[in-house]
């Protein structure tokens, strides 16, 4: 009888220096660390071995089969197997002289080889072997290990543990309480406060927390019984093949989405989250002949079309993408464009949908230890090779692995789980199935159960997916949607991992205790004392609760609940009401002072810290936890601040390469609400030098939110603001994170929930504040003597705030061009005319006849131009005769242009984008220094004094994971042109591009809040949103939030009409007749101007307007004037509240 142990979760994906010790002492192996020799190990016959000790101490064993014969072979020991028994399998292993894989074998009793597990063993440093087998039968058995390489193998601290069947399903119940369940603790209470004996608490289950689907075919669109039977079992599924590419673009060029467009809106009318499967296959048979056919330049162009086309489509809809689907098995697509191929698709499916996790989905890495391509060694290492490629750092990457199970190997696949698991990536199963065979139904249920019990696995989803004529291994049901014995095993399951209504009932203290599966659910509260009527509450249980409290208030049964989370001696407590949701003020609040006055402390967190516990570290790190090899403290400066310090985590390094890992902070454990804006905070600090740390919020559904960053320094606090939003509940963590190898000290952490209401309501205050005055008009005759009763009408003849779109040539020849454009808008920028290319495409040929004629069009209606742009720093918009100048022909060719097109337009325009995109691109700098861009300044300042000089960039609203323009870099940008020498006295201004795909509206904010510390006019310049099913909506957001931003001078759009298609966003079809985005632009338009409006005066003269800021003509009559009409200019602006406009009436 072997005592039971806990199962040791503990894995490595690192090449140490020296092995770990074993795990569980070796369990059934002697000898396991060698230190006494090869006692109690054999040498097989053709084996040479002996034991070795490293410079350090360590003793492990060599071995080397004779004559260099394959495979390499280790020593071996011989151990009693047990019949029904699990074995958990560990060991250190390192080889001679470059890689190879070695695996590790038991022989047992009747002579069979298993393969317990695989590895990639290297030169230089000691990989770690994590596995397991089951033994059916009782005997002796042997462990060894063989390469497939001529090899000397090296092996250390060897590990065999046994379970019992019994023992194995306890400890993998163990996690499923601890990951999947939470005790919470409701309390009811009366409108006094006093605790509610015997109320009846009813809880009902709306939604499990646990994604676990099916696939779905296209049958479900026109078989009633086929969708109610899915969608009354499952929460997420992957359509079995409708969404591949030789689905929808079967010929080249002729795409039909038709089938997955109805079947994702089946899907999400029923709430039913939907994995992206998949953007390309790697395996060469299931590409189509015409795509086998192209070359590689063609090859490219139609992957990039599918890419655009398909994701574009789908981002947002879907929560997950199968990028390259199976690439450690094949290589169509690596054999076709080189061995980066997946990394390049993967980047650029990012660059489209940055947000949604993407899938390294792929077979056998769980199921088979046999096949050595996708061992859990090999999944981590290509995995790191997509991450690290230039540009993918920041995307958010998850593990998808099949599960196409024959016979499982339970420990096998706990052991691989636990090792991929340190990658800290979201894990699922994704298409989950066992082949047909008597043990089908117990296998099946096996591997769902190892699946939902280990704790890094996030969703599972089952490739059983419904076809009349059979399914693809594995069929739940059969043509009349009856179970089969698999079927009976998923929907019990389905009904253990739900809680089923309950009604439980009050003690003396009004307290309950529940224990509930993670999910949303409703709570109902009744009580003899408030009648028939109930008070209902949403409450989420994730992993982040604890204790809840349910109040009943009074007869009107207003709910509130309380969260308590009792950590130690802290005791935090957030407040929630059931109908009414008490407001919080948005704080403006940003700080740029690290870079000229040092912050020594940091400011207090705002909102006192939000929903986060334990902020400013007061109580060291309560509240808060540690990412694995990471070790995190806290500190004190010498005022007395506390503060966490966090040590960089090491690299991790193998034979000839070393893989850098981010360094990371301490993380907390939050509770996210669906349909929720966060504004986040914190104040960041690094040891030495500067540092981009990236604040990051981890969804429930495994995406790595990023939420804000800044270029933290050393000896300074920094202040990071930012935000994002959540569409669904569930648990998160917040945390912050740098490539740099460098320390990471935090504090002052704050982390602000807001409805949508409370975010639309604050916005709206703020414009309200910004965009409107409140005047009092007196009416006097010529007496000086108020008059009673006199109709004043307003008129606004233009609006305050600037607002406009950019403006192509072709307005020159289109009158119904020219009438939509004059009848909206009173500020443009022309698209391409102004630039250096459209006015001197060849050298000293230069042409300003189109700009000419668009400004004098835009003049006659009074309509503003901004100067865009003197130059652009991007190399590609650079002309080809620019390129090849040496410096001195460079600097005279950008002299002429500069005086050229500067003093043209001086006086005419209103703003110069001077250098645009500076802090993207760096041609200009390349050539001319790093101080070319505040000389550009300094010259078109000398020459236009009245105009304000821009500096123009994108992506420093709409992307806080683009390290290159945020906000704190544009900062440090704008006060290096600003303290160029005779820049002191420029007119300065903050150009925010805003070319958005889906709004993070809370950081888009924030970012705003931070730039307006520079206390510089500041626009949106190039206002867009790509296509999509919410670009209408999405639209209005941004304008809307530039709009109400206090701080935010002037709009424009970039929706430029072109007769061949807009550049990203059409306001209308070439008949200009609006178009979905037009009309929105209409409807603001509309509501922030006043339209003519009479009203009269009191018997003091007066009346008082709420007018939006603008131009405006006030005309007074009276009875006693006849048919004369007073006539009155007025200016209503941030000035003009409490202001008195008096009329005098001249007869």
């Amino acid at each position: 009888m072997v005592q039971s142990v806990p199962y040791d979760h503990t894995a490595s994906i690192e090449c140490l220096g020296n092995p770990m010790t074993p795990l569980y002492n070796g369990g059934v192996i002697k000898n396991s660390e060698f230190n006494n020799g090869l006692k109690d190990w054999t040498v097989p016959w053709g084996v040479e071995a002996t034991v070795s000790t490293s410079l350090s101490g360590n003793k492990f064993a060599e071995a080397q089969t004779s004559n260099g014969q394959l495979p390499s072979r280790t020593v071996y020991q011989t151990v009693q197997m047990e019949a029904n028994t699990h074995y958990s399998l560990s060991a250190w292993l390192k080889v001679s002289a470059g890689t190879a894989n070695v695996r590790a074998v038991v022989k047992t009793a009747d002579g069979q080889f298993v393969a317990a597990g695989a590895t990639v063993a290297k030169e230089g440093c000691w990989s770690m072997i994590k596995g397991g087998m089951t033994a059916y039968s009782s005997g002796p058995g042997q462990l060894y290990f063989e390469a497939d390489a001529v090899v000397v193998i090296w092996v250390d601290s060897v590990s065999l543990q046994p379970f019992s069947f019994a023992e194995w399903d306890s400890h993998r119940q163990q996690p499923v309480s601890k990951a999947r369940r939470s005790t919470v603790k409701v309390v009811a209470r009366g409108a006094d406060g006093t605790p509610m004996a015997n109320a009846t608490v009813g809880v009902n289950l709306l939604r499990p927390g646990f994604p676990f689907g099916n696939a779905m075919t296209r049958e479900i669109l026109d078989i009633p019984a086929y969708q109610q039977w899915f969608t009354s079992r499952f929460t997420v599924a992957t359509f079995e093949n409708e969404m591949k590419w030789y689905s929808t673009e079967w010929s080249q060029n002729h795409e039909d989405y038709t089938v997955p467009d109805a079947m994702l809106n089946f899907a999400e009318q029923h709430n039913i989250k939907v994995r992206g499967h998949n953007v390309v296959w790697d395996d060469n048979s299931t590409q189509m002949g015409w795509v086998k056919s192209l070359g590689v330049d063609e090859l490219k162009a139609a992957i990039d079309n599918r890419i655009r086309s398909f994701v574009s489509r789908y981002r947002k809809r879907v929560i997950g993408w199968d990028v390259v689907n199976e690439n450690l098995h094949w290589n169509f697509f690596e054999s076709k464009l080189g061995p980066d191929a997946s990394s390049k698709i993967y980047e650029r499916v990012g660059q489209i949908d940055g947000d949604t996790p993407l899938f390294m989905n792929e077979f056998n890495t769980v199921e088979q230890p046999l096949d050595t391509a996708v061992m859990a060694t090999k999944y981590v290492s290509k995995l790191k090779d997509i991450r690290s490629f230039p540009g993918n750092v920041g995307l958010n990457f998850a593990i998808g692995l099949e599960s196409h199970f024959g016979i499982p190997n339970i420990p096998f696949m706990r052991a691989t789980l636990d090792t991929l698991a340190q990658l800290e990536l979201p894990i699922w199963l994704t298409e989950i199935d066992v082949t047909n065979g008597p043990n089908q139904a117990q296998h099946l249920e096996q591997v769902l159960r190892e699946g939902y019990g280990h704790p890094s696995v996030d969703g599972m989803v089952m490739w059983a997916a419904w076809h009349a004529h059979g399914c693809y291994v594995m069929c739940l049901t059969d043509n009349n949607f009856r179970n089969l014995a698999v079927g009976d095993v998923v929907d019990k399951l389905i009904a253990e991992w739900r809680t089923h209504p309950v009604a439980a009932t009050t003690d003396a203290d009004g307290v309950v205790e529940l224990d509930l599966v993670h999910g949303e659910y409703n709570v109902t509260v009744t009580h003899p004392s408030i009648g028939s009527s109930a008070a209902v509450r949403v409450l989420t249980v994730d992993s982040s609760s604890s204790e809840n409290g349910i109040r009943v208030i009074d007869e009107a049964q207003r709910v509130f609940m309380e969260k308590v989370l009792v950590l130690s001696l802290i005791c935090c407590i957030s407040l929630f009401q059931g109908w009414v949701v008490q407001s919080v003020e948005y704080d403006h609040t940003a700080s740029i002072e690290a870079s000229d006055v040092c912050l020594r402390d940091p400011m207090k967190p705002l909102y006192n810290g939000g929903i986060i516990q334990n902020g400013e570290f007061n109580s060291g790190l309560m509240g808060w936890s540690t990412h694995r090899n990471i070790k995190a403290g806290v500190s004190s400066s010498p005022s007395g601040n506390k503060f966490a310090v966090v040590q960089r985590a090491a690299s991790v390094s193998g034979a000839g390469d070393t893989v850098p890992v981010p360094s990371r902070s301490v993380f907390q454990k939050i509770s996210l609400q669906r349909d929720t804006h966060y504004s986040l905070s914190a104040w960041l600090q690094v040891p030495t030098g500067t540092a981009h740390v990236k604040a990051f919020v981890r969804t429930h559904t495994g995406e790595h939110v990023v939420a804000g960053s800044v270029a933290a320094q050393s000896g300074c606090w920094n202040m990071l603001k930012g935000g994002m939003t959540t569409y669904s509940s569930g648990p998160g963590e917040i945390f912050f994170e740098s490539d740099a190898p460098v320390d990471i000290w935090v504090d002052s952490v704050a982390l602000q929930p807001f409805t949508f209401e409370e975010w639309d309501a604050h916005r709206q205050q703020s414009a309200s504040k910004a965009r409107r005055s409140t005047v009092k008009v007196v009416a006097r005759g010529p007496d000086g003597a108020p008059m009673s009763n006199a109709t004043v009408i307003v008129e606004l003849l233009r609006t305050g705030f600037p607002f406009g779109n950019t403006m192509t040539k072709e307005i020159l020849d289109l009158p119904a061009y020219e009438k939509w454009f004059t009848s909206r808008f009173t500020v443009a920028t022309f698209e391409n005319e102004m630039k250096w290319y459209s006015t001197e495409w060849t050298q000293n040929n230069e042409d300003y006849r189109v700009p000419d004629a668009m400004l004098k069009l835009a003049q006659k209606y009074n309509i503003k131009v901004r100067g865009h742009n003197v130059f652009w720093n991007d190399q590609n918009s650079q002309m080809k005769w620019v390129k090849p100048l040496n410096l001195n022909q460079l600097k005279a060719a950008m002299q002429k242009r500069l005086k050229s097109v500067v003093t043209r337009y001086a006086g005419k325009v209103i703003h110069w984008d001077v250098v645009n995109e500076n802090l993207h691109f760096n041609y200009f700098e390349s050539k001319l220094g790093s101080n070319a861009s505040p000389m550009i300044y300094n010259q078109v300042g000398s020459i236009d004094h009245n105009a304000i000089l821009f500096m123009n960039e994108f992506n420093t609203l709409e992307q806080p994971g683009d390290p290159n323009p945020v906000p704190s870099k544009y900062i440090a940008k704008m006060k290096q042109i600003k303290g160029y020498t005779g820049n002191g006295g420029l007119k300065l201004g903050v150009g925010l591009e805003s070319h958005f795909s889906t709004p993070n509206l809370p950081y888009m904010r924030s970012a705003l809040d931070t730039l307006a510390q520079l206390k510089l006019p500041m626009w949106l310049t190039e206002v867009d949103v790509v296509k999509g099913p919410n670009q209408v909506k999405f639209l209005e957001q941004v304008l809307r939030e530039g709009y109400a931003h206090p701080s935010i001078n002037g709009m424009i759009m970039w929706a430029a009409w072109h007769a061949k298609g807009c550049y990203v966003m059409c306001l209308t079809d070439n008949n200009f007749k609006n178009l979905p985005v037009g009309n929105v632009v209409d409807k603001l338009i509309a509501e922030w101007k006043t339209h003519k409006t009479a009203v009269t005066t009191g018997a003091d003269g007066a009346v008082e307007l709420d007018l939006p800021h603008g131009e405006y003509n006030l005309k007074v009559s009276h009875p006693s004037l006849g048919t004369t009409t007073a006539v009155h200019a007025m200016t209503v602006d941030a000035a003009s509240s409490a202001s008195e406009h008096q009329i005098n009436i001249k007869v």
